[in-house]
């Protein structure tokens, strides 16, 4: 059996031709990215939001931010490029773009919503920029499933129950329409005022593009990605009809895109600089790979790649297809 070490002599010997970078979803407007309910400690009754501002400069002149208790104006502050800005409720202070204080911002309920809109108005789903619901909050939710940022108003998200644990969203790294349900989780790790430390995932390209069906790493559930200290589950589709086995390379860099041709797969390449190789035997069509992350906070915020190698007997030349190669961003909560 030469296929283990000829895999592994193919993957050791790629040179890194080119680094390719992850793709972000631009989105022009600020949005509400964490959301803190039940303070604790010496933040207690200090209820905060944060705002992720898009690629451009936001001036909040005008903008508003409405609750199920009412609705406030925000502070008239330039809100910088992709800048974060936390929302200070209920207390007094000299906002600045990194902080904006609404003294008199009603208190966030346990079943509740929260609605930005571009102006004084909070009738018309043409100026609300973003919405998050949870616990079965409704209010402005007809208006948010008219501007199509939330699917419907049957949608909500759950609070964590745990006090100091924030509603916070997956950040640039999310499926599709950054505005729905699944794209927020319950962060016992909270990072107000900065970036988010959510899992981010995200697919990146194809093994061999010309084919309607090859093997396929996937991410199955949204919310299945890279957390410290927890198992990462991949499923493995489009696997031959009979048992097999998959060699997997895991790094932390890319490789751009190395054709495959010399080695026998004609329009497939490869893009994982590995790190570590390891092999799985898997079931005929489907099956699953566990990986186990580390609880190191060091990891947070690496890009981890994974690709995989599949025996493929008829397929070409090397009787061998790789898979496409999925990204994640580590994350913590």
């Amino acid at each position: 059996m030469i296929l283990p070490f000829m895999v592994r002599s193919f993957l050791l010997r790629m040179v890194p031709i080119l680094t390719a970078s992850t793709v972000l979803l631009a989105q022009p407007d600020p949005e509400v990215t964490e959301v803190l309910y039940d303070p604790v400690g010496n933040n207690s009754g200090q209820q905060r939001l944060e705002l992720v501002n898009g690629y451009l400069p936001v001036d909040l002149t005008g903008w508003t931010l409405a609750t199920s208790g009412g609705a406030v104006a925000l502070p008239a502050v330039t809100l910088s490029p992709y800048g974060v800005t936390l929302l200070h409720l209920g207390v007094a202070g000299t906002s600045t773009p990194t902080d904006l204080y609404l003294p008199t911002a009603p208190a966030l309920g346990a079943i509740d919503s929260v609605a930005l809109f571009r102006t004084s108005s909070t009738s018309n789903h043409q100026d609300l920029a973003d919405f998050v619901s949870w616990n079965g909050g409704t209010a402005y939710i007809g208006l948010a499933v008219q501007a199509r940022q939330w699917p419907s108003a049957q949608d909500t998200v759950s609070l964590p129950l745990q006090a100091g644990c924030t509603l916070a969203h997956f950040d640039q790294m999310a499926y599709g329409n950054r505005s729905r349900p699944e794209s927020w989780f319950a962060d016992c790790t909270p990072t107000l005022g900065t970036k988010n430390d959510g899992g981010g995932l995200f697919v990146y390209g194809y093994g061999c593009p010309q084919l309607t069906y090859q093997p396929t790493i996937g991410s199955g559930a949204e919310d299945n990605r890279p957390w410290i200290g927890q198992p990462w589950e991949l499923d493995v589709y489009a696997l031959p009809p009979v048992p097999t086995t998959i060699f997997v390379a895991l790094g932390f860099s890319g490789l751009g895109t190395l054709p495959l041709d010399p080695f026998g797969m004609p329009g497939c390449s490869f893009e994982v600089d590995p790190l570590v190789i390891f092999a799985r035997a898997m079931p005929a069509h489907i099956g699953d790979i566990y990986l186990s992350l580390p609880n190191d906070p060091g990891y947070v915020g690496l890009e981890i790649r994974v690709q995989g190698m599949v025996p493929f007997p008829g397929a070409n030349a090397a009787n061998m297809l790789p898979t496409r190669e999925i990204r994640g961003t580590v994350g913590s909560r």
